[in-house]
């Protein structure tokens, strides 16, 4: 069998992105090790101030729900040593968070904390998960499909989607006809129903799934549109 050799720079549906990525060029040189993480807590070591670290342990208090798991609670108290880093990822405010790799994101942030805390002596590393919360986008987050169907919400666009508020949630009884009866159907409507009852926001819709999903992995979420 004939073999043909087919270098990756060659390749022209690949983006240039991922090319520049995979050839080490200088912005993608960091990547992912525990010497390079070595060197980004060094670098922040120097440059985050005990100030900083006050600031942010005060706006979490600000945002936290009433219900906060044990474990998050213990990674906020954290934040307030001096050898506790953070690894924060971020997305849109996705209607039921939309497509899946929304919740991939975050799983990978959590499993990199944990391979940091077992990796590396004498620091702390905590998850952060970043809700877009300042996102101006409606229309890209309103809405999410499963196999059989579309479902999406209206709502006024122009402003921050994280201040738009839930009017009518009919598209929860749509998924419960299909889910109902699906394992795991009932805890997935009740989810939906808690966080999207009519007057909750985008921004505390978000946040109460993200924590019935990733609370007690002692993930954290930041409102960007804190204010």
């Amino acid at each position: 069998m004939n073999k043909k050799e087919i270098f990756l720079k060659d390749i022209y549906s690949i983006p240039s992105l991922i090319k520049d990525f995979f050839a080490d060029e200088e912005y993608a040189s960091h990547r992912f090790s525990l010497e390079n993480v070595q060197k980004q807590v060094e670098l922040k070591e120097k440059s985050y101030s005990k100030e900083q670290r006050e600031i942010l342990y005060k706006i979490w208090g600000r945002q936290i729900l009433g219900n906060t798991h044990k474990e998050q609670l213990r990674n906020i108290e954290a934040l307030h040593e001096e050898n506790t880093f953070t690894i924060v990822t971020g997305h849109q405010l996705n209607l039921f968070t939309g497509p899946a790799f929304f919740v991939y994101k975050i799983l990978q942030t959590i499993k990199t904390t944990d391979f940091l805390n077992q990796n590396i002596q004498g620091k702390k590393f905590v998850p952060i998960f970043w809700m877009a919360t300042e996102d101006h986008d409606f229309e890209e987050i309103n809405h999410f499909k499963t196999q059989n169907h579309i479902y999406s919400i209206d709502g006024k666009s122009g402003g921050a989607v994280g201040r738009i508020k839930v009017e009518k949630n009919n598209f929860i009884e749509e998924f419960e006809k299909e889910f109902k009866y699906n394992d795991f159907g009932k805890e997935l409507i009740d989810w939906m129903k808690e966080a999207y009852a009519e007057g909750n926001t985008l921004a505390e819709a978000t946040k109460t799934l993200v924590n019935k999903l990733f609370a007690d992995r002692g993930l954290l979420m930041i409102d960007g549109d804190d204010r």
